[in-house]
C-alpha cells in the first residue's frame, strides 16, 4: 500500500542500493551509495534518513553512538501454525511464573510464537521446546502444526545520543532498541517516520 502511493506520486523505491558513507557538507548531505549492478556513485540530498535498522550504517558513519544494555532474559520465536487455530487480529499474551508468552497472527494460518527462554535451559530451540511452553504456559491444549524456523535471541535497551545531527535523522531500530513484547519497536518506529515526515515536508513547502 505505501509502495503503490509512492509510486503514484512519481517515487520509486531503488531496491538494493547500499549506503557507503556520507558527509553533511553546507545544507546538503554527500553520500556514496552502492548500486544494485555493484556500481558506485556519488550523490548529495537536503536529508538522509536513516532507518537501516538496529546495524545502522549511518548511525555509525554520522558518529552517533548507541549506548544501552543487552536484556539478560533470551527470547524464542518461531513462525508456526497452531492446529485448529485460525488466525485473526487477536493477540494473546501470556503471563506465568516461568515466563511469558505470545500467540501473534501474521496471517496465512500462521502465528508468530515468542517465549521467554528459562534462565537455566541449556537445550535446543525446537518443536520439543515450543511444545512444552505451549504446554506450561498456555490455557487450553494448543499444538504446534507446520513450524517455518526457530531462532534465540538477546534483546537489547539502546538510544543513539541524538536523532539528528544536521540534516541527518534517525528512525526506528536505528535510533532506538527495546524489547519487541508489545511490538514497541515496530510500532515506535512508525511513528517516527510519520512524525519526522510532516515535519521535514513542512521544512521543504517554507510553512
Amino acid at each position: 500500500v505505501l509502495e503503490d502511493r509512492l509510486n503514484e506520486e512519481g517515487i520509486q523505491i531503488e531496491y538494493g542500493c547500499e549506503f557507503i558513507d556520507g558527509h553533511n557538507e553546507h545544507e546538503h548531505v554527500n553520500v556514496t551509495l552502492r548500486n544494485p549492478n555493484g556500481s558506485i556513485s556519488h550523490e548529495s540530498f537536503g536529508f538522509v534518513i536513516g532507518a537501516d535498522g538496529y546495524s545502522s550504517k549511518v548511525r555509525e558513519c554520522f558518529g552517533f553512538t548507541f549506548d544501552g544494555f543487552q536484556m539478560e532474559t533470551r527470547l524464542a520465536i518461531t513462525d508456526a501454525e497452531l492446529v485448529s487455530e485460525s488466525t485473526s487480529r487477536e493477540v494473546g499474551y501470556y503471563l506465568h511464573r516461568k515466563g511469558n508468552m505470545v500467540l501473534a497472527p501474521i496471517g496465512d494460518g500462521l502465528f508468530r510464537v515468542g517465549a521467554s527462554v528459562p534462565a537455566d535451559y541449556q537445550g535446543e530451540i525446537n518443536r520439543d521446546f515450543f511444545e512444552k511452553i505451549l504446554a506450561d504456559r498456555v490455557p487450553g491444549n494448543k499444538s504446534l502444526g507446520h513450524m517455518n524456523f526457530c531462532g534465540i535471541f538477546n534483546a537489547h535497551v539502546r538510544s543513539a545520543s541524538s536523532y539528528q545531527n544536521e540534516n541527518v535523522f534517525l528512525v526506528g531500530d536505528a535510533a532506538h532498541a527495546m524489547s519487541p513484547s508489545g511490538a514497541q519497536g515496530m510500532n515506535s518506529g512508525f511513528q517516527d517516520a510519520v512524525n519526522l515526515g510532516w515535519k521535514l515536508a513542512g521544512v521543504i513547502r517554507c510553512e
